[in-house]
């Protein structure tokens, strides 16, 4: 092998070694890219749900997401109960929606997301949060309306104890 071919070699190496590195990079860029934008999904979910969560007064939250867990039904509710209970729903909901998209995007790990799932499960459980989120479809992409409506028929088929709810 002469001094010719042993350039040609080196160059061929050369290019192969820049299309291997562009290659890679292209790849970090796209990945850098899934995680600005589901950084910024999730920041614009938690500001709408602090939103939510400032309209109701301090104390009424919990109020009546306490007496939606415990039973109560959606017409035992006068129209202000109504509103609280769906902006307190639509708070709660959008965390875990803002939790769904980093899941996605592979900032949790699998384990993770299955208990936030299953929390996701219960709290939509009591009577008025599932009529609440059937008014309120619209509001929600459709893969995570699909996974809230997948985490409560678990929960339900689990049977699982809606530990307020069930304790009465």
């Amino acid at each position: 092998m002469d001094l010719t071919q042993l350039a040609n070699l080196g160059e061929f190496i050369g290019g192969v070694a820049v299309l291997v590195t562009l290659i890679y990079l292209a790849f970090q860029v796209r990945q850098a890219n899934r995680v600005i934008r589901a950084e910024a999904e999730s920041g614009s979910i938690q500001s709408f749900a602090e939103a939510n969560r400032d309209l109701l007064k301090e104390g009424s939250a919990e109020e009546i997401t306490f007496r939606v867990a415990t039973g109560v039904g959606y017409e035992e509710l006068s129209e202000r109960e109504r509103f609280q209970a769906l902006l307190a729903r639509r708070a709660i909901v959008q965390r875990f929606e803002a939790a769904y998209h980093r899941s996605t995007m592979g900032h949790f790990g699998d384990e993770y997301w299955e208990r936030m799932r299953r929390g996701m499960g219960e709290f939509l459980s009591p009577p008025v949060f599932r009529h609440l989120l059937n008014l309120d479809v619209d509001q929600y992409p459709r893969q995570f309306l699909s996974e809230m409506k997948g985490a409560l028929a678990d929960y339900e088929e689990s049977g699982g104890l809606n530990t307020l709810r069930d304790s009465r």
